[in-house]
């Protein structure tokens, strides 16, 4: 990679840093150089910055989510000038999708009210809100544990 000028090491979810809040603790001790989260898992570490993900903000235009995250538009200038730099870290925002799926094991899914009574993994305030008006139990995990739960019973969808 790079050509001889840079190496990388990537890790996958869970293996290196487990969970969101080790994530951005290893960004800030020099554990890690960089680290990929979706926006929901900044939730509790950067309040302010959870409205990005907030359901139907966007009323399902992609192109307008992705406009609004391109790395030279107001909203991550704002993030990273008012609210990361703070704790001397920086975002480079982009995104390719930004649809949320459910997917579940035992029982399809197909409208909101087939979801009521399942155990459904979720990564913060706002999903577990979410999962919560579709009348399901959210329960709070990272990536990382998602297979071990789905097996072991502990929740039934993701």
């Amino acid at each position: 990679m790079g050509a001889g000028k840079v190496t990388a090491e990537l890790y996958g979810s869970g293996s290196l840093l487990k969970t969101a809040r080790e994530h951005f603790a290893g960004l800030m001790s020099g554990a890690a150089d960089a680290v990929y989260l979706a926006t929901v898992t900044w939730n509790g570490i950067f309040p302010l910055s959870q409205g990005v993900s907030l359901p139907g903000q966007w009323g399902g235009q992609m192109d307008k989510y992705n406009k609004a995250f391109e790395p030279s538009s107001p909203l991550p200038k704002f993030l990273n000038e008012n609210v990361f730099s703070a704790k001397n870290i920086f975002a480079f925002f982009g995104t390719c999708d930004n649809r949320q799926y459910l997917w579940t094991k035992n029982k399809p899914v197909k409208l909101p009210g087939d979801a009521k009574g399942l155990k459904l993994r979720s990564s913060g305030i706002i999903p577990s809100e979410v999962i919560a008006r579709l009348g399901a139990s959210p329960v709070t995990m990272d990536s990382g544990e998602i297979y071990l739960a789905l097996k072991l019973g502990t929740v039934e969808g993701n």
